[in-house]
């Protein structure tokens, strides 16, 4: 859902700048994408626990979506976008590296399991976002949502802290 909110978000987040012009629109996922590009490349150099390196990532995306869409200027924006991008690309290091340390079979459930619950609430996240749009503004229904999965990460965080014996 939280990819769904900054995803529905973005086109909105641009018309408030440069009203008509979708090349800002352009230029802020090209941006993400340069951050995405900028943390894959971190990521393999970077010698953390992947499960640690995970979280944070995953935690840090989430505040830097949430800036950005609190941000009045529009460099201010652009540089949070750039963030947010960066933690998504050592986000999916992360993933992926932990992914391929699995046997075969837990794999195959967990991206099986991850595939589901991700194109759901990416639906869901389309499905509601515009009725907290109306309710709140742009930025709230960014933020909500940005919080809500930074709340979860830190939930599953103090989960698996308490059941480290399994980690």
């Amino acid at each position: 859902m939280s990819t769904a909110s900054h995803n529905y978000g973005l086109p909105f987040l641009a018309e408030l700048f440069v009203p008509k012009d979708a090349v800002l629109h352009g230029g802020m996922w090209s941006l993400m994408s340069a951050g995405a590009w900028a943390g894959t490349y971190l990521a393999s150099h970077l010698r953390s626990h992947q499960v640690a390196s995970l979280f944070a990532a995953s935690f840090l995306l989430a505040i830097m979506i949430s800036l950005s869409f609190a941000g009045s200027q529009l460099w201010i924006v652009l540089l949070f976008l750039g963030l947010a991008g960066m933690f998504t690309g050592i986000a999916q290091v992360c993933r992926n590296t932990i992914l391929q340390g699995a046997e075969s079979r837990i794999r195959g459930r967990v991206m099986g399991v991850q595939n589901t619950l991700s194109r759901g609430g990416f639906f869901v996240g389309f499905l509601a976002g515009p009725s907290v749009v109306g309710f709140w503004d742009l930025s709230g229904m960014v933020i909500l949502a940005q919080a809500v999965f930074a709340g979860g990460m830190l939930l599953l965080l103090s989960y698996l802290y308490m059941n480290r014996k399994n980690v």
